[in-house]
């Protein structure tokens, strides 16, 4: 003789049912999308109206189970009789039938995602990497009363960004002061890329300052620091750009074409004596260097400008520039950005596929889920806690 087990594999549906639970809880649901939502939403308002008539039935309509000659109105004094508790766990697994119902009406509004995967496809874009002086120097104040040169430096950094966005670029964020700091490698993404140069340090050094201007979660504490070392900040750049370019080529991507560096600081760099050569290997690389300089001063040069206007005009001679920005004159922030602006752009191959996955399972799935645990417990309240005349 046939037994049920023979017809139905228990271990089969626990094993699905534990698969579907574990992909349920690693899935996120805030990334869903919905094709047909005004769908659902029209299959809720039917659902709606016929839960609400059935309702006003039930408060207003003729009760079946009442025998007037009998002398006996069922479901009437000893239902009241109850004690409340049974009474709300008694109405509770109906209550709670509004969530499979809530379920499959959002599995009508075709809930899906989309997988981005890799596709071959040329984008316009210019590579450049930023280099961001975070040095003691940075803590002066400007002739601005509460400025400082870190946050002339950062609003004009940020100024630079927005007028970039959506041009394509390629960027890579570092910021320095005795030792380099990688904020961020090359990216694509102009609002993910934004955030990271908003919320990057202002200046660096061994403790915490005290100044007002300088807000205590805009200051990175790192021992041995504080001072303005280029050299070591060049390096990094140029080991970063060789190791981008064979990743490119190994990628079998198209030529890298010119390649641009541009440093904000204020120049107060100390080892600027040793800087030729790293500056000549940039040029051989074919790299432009760009300086926003940030200068306290709001006209002529200052003493510490005049220390590096030998590496200043290194930089114009080989093809490059450099800008002094002041921060009580905005224009020559926009004139700045303006003419970096005019960089020449490269050509470089990106992999992105976009696919749409339907996902009304995962409701359905809780649906029934929500079914099997209701169902049950309306059964065995009703067997235990529910009297009958």
């Amino acid at each position: 003789m046939l037994k049920f087990k023979d017809y139905f594999d228990f271990g089969g549906a626990i094993d699905v049912l534990r698969s579907e639970w574990h992909n349920l809880i690693d899935f996120s649901f805030e990334q869903i999308q919905y094709a047909d939502m005004k769908g659902a939403i029209w299959a809720a308002v039917i659902v709606g109206l016929f839960v609400a008539i059935k309702i006003l039935l039930v408060l207003f309509g003729k009760k079946k189970n009442v025998l007037i000659d009998s002398g006996i109105l069922v479901n009437s004094d000893r239902k009241n009789q109850k004690r409340f508790l049974i009474r709300i766990l008694s109405i509770t697994p109906r209550i709670m039938l509004v969530v499979p119902l809530a379920m499959v009406i959002l599995a009508l509004a075709d809930p899906f995602l989309f997988e981005v995967r890799e596709e071959f496809k040329k984008v316009e874009t210019r590579t450049r990497v930023e280099v961001k002086d975070i040095s003691g120097s940075m803590t002066a104040h400007t002739q601005i009363q509460g400025v400082t040169r870190a946050q002339v430096a950062m609003e004009a950094h940020l100024e630079f960004l927005k007028m970039r966005k959506g041009k394509g670029d390629r960027v890579s964020l570092w910021v320095f002061s005795d030792s380099p700091f990688l904020i961020q490698d090359f990216i694509l993404d102009d609002d993910a890329y934004y955030i990271q140069a908003h919320d990057a340090p202002w200046v660096t050094g061994g403790g915490f300052s005290s100044d007002p201007a300088l807000p205590m979660w805009r200051q990175l504490v790192v021992n041995g620091q504080g001072g303005t070392e280029l050299v070591p900040a060049l390096k990094a750049v140029i080991s970063q750009f060789d190791a981008d370019e064979e990743v490119q080529r190994k990628s079998s991507r198209s030529s890298l074409g010119p390649r641009s560096l541009l440093l904000i600081t204020d120049a107060e760099i100390s080892d600027h004596a040793t800087v030729d050569p790293l500056i000549n290997d940039l040029i051989n690389r074919r790299v432009k260097i760009y300086i926003i300089f940030v200068d306290a001063a709001v006209s002529g040069q200052s003493g510490a400008q005049s220390l590096a206007q030998p590496l200043l005009d290194k930089i114009v001679q080989s093809g490059g520039a450099y800008f002094p920005v002041y921060a009580s004159d905005k224009s020559s922030i926009r004139k700045a950005y303006e003419k970096i602006d005019q960089m020449e752009r490269s050509t470089i191959n990106i992999s992105r596929k976009s696919f749409r996955i339907s996902i009304f399972d995962k409701f359905i799935f809780l649906a029934v889920l929500s079914l099997l645990i209701l169902v049950p417990a309306g059964l065995i309240i009703e067997f235990f806690f529910v009297d009958y005349p």
